[in-house]
């Protein structure tokens, strides 16, 4: 009898063992098949990414074929950039532009634009000489077709030079302007581009004549009211406060508020004193 219980409890035993060993392997074969999931859905999602990337690639260099798409693209990114004062960053770009379609006809407009650009973030950068080097290449494309470009050319490459202090090259740069459009509004701004160059040389005689004949010529315009603004720094800065007063006043009275601010603060400063 006791022999016969100790077979049972053996044989019970034995089971309970085969019971967990066949657990303990269904465990882990399901955690072999979870395992071999895991690494098919890894896999998948890492050769998913590549080509994802591999698309971008693609269709950022060739458009999938249509070329201009990504010259707008690449302009647009550009844009931005300079939007955002990231003028390294745009210069880049434009000059990618240039290199891989400056050269095709075919993209003529846009390249145009990308070098006009190119030229304006140079300037923006304070890279003058690189700015100038692209404007007087531009002014040259310019000047038969479209006159009005080429004037604002002009005015460009004037102010580089006024930015560079080379103001014997600004002032023979605005008389260009001044001989070719006449009465226009290009030789206004061209007359107080001189009034401009005379001011940062520190002749201010002549600044103030240049100045002067804004305002006698086109009277109460928004370009009349910066000259006298210019006109009344020129006194304060030769210590003649009556006469900066004076020129503030004719600007609080004579002009439209948007452009008095400036104006009105320096007279109540002044009067202040």
């Amino acid at each position: 009898m006791k022999k016969q219980k100790k077979n049972k409890f053996l044989s019970d035993e034995s089971n309970i063992k085969e019971k967990q060993e066949n657990t303990i392997n269904d465990g882990l074969d399901k955690n072999f098949e979870n395992n071999k999931t895991i690494k098919r859905i890894i896999i998948i999602s890492l050769i998913t990414f590549i080509c994802l990337i591999l698309i971008k690639i693609i269709d950022d260099y060739t458009g999938w074929g249509n070329t201009e798409r990504v010259i707008k693209k690449y302009m647009d990114m550009a844009e931005k950039n300079s939007v955002y004062k990231k003028y390294e960053n745009a210069i880049a770009i434009y000059k990618k532009i240039l290199d891989r379609w400056g050269k095709k006809t075919e993209y003529g407009d846009y390249i145009k634009q990308a070098k006009l650009n190119l030229a304006k973030a140079y300037k923006e950068a304070n890279e003058n000489e690189q700015a100038l080097k692209l404007f007087n290449e531009l002014l040259e494309e310019y000047k038969q077709n479209n006159k009005d470009m080429y004037a604002w050319l002009l005015l460009e490459i004037g102010e580089i030079y006024n930015n560079m202090y080379n103001t014997d090259e600004a002032i023979k740069t605005y008389q260009i302007i001044i001989n070719e459009f006449g009465d226009t509004d290009w030789a206004a701004e061209a007359i107080f581009g001189i009034a401009e160059s005379y001011k940062i040389a520190g002749k201010d005689d002549m600044a103030i004549k240049y100045y002067q004949q804004i305002v006698n010529k086109y009277k109460k315009g928004f370009l009349s009211a910066e000259a006298l603004t210019s006109i009344g720094q020129i006194y304060e800065k030769q210590g003649k406060i009556k006469k900066a007063l004076e020129v503030y006043k004719t600007i609080i009275n004579d002009y439209p508020e948007i452009v008095t601010e400036y104006a009105r603060l320096r007279y109540d400063s002044l009067n202040k004193k």
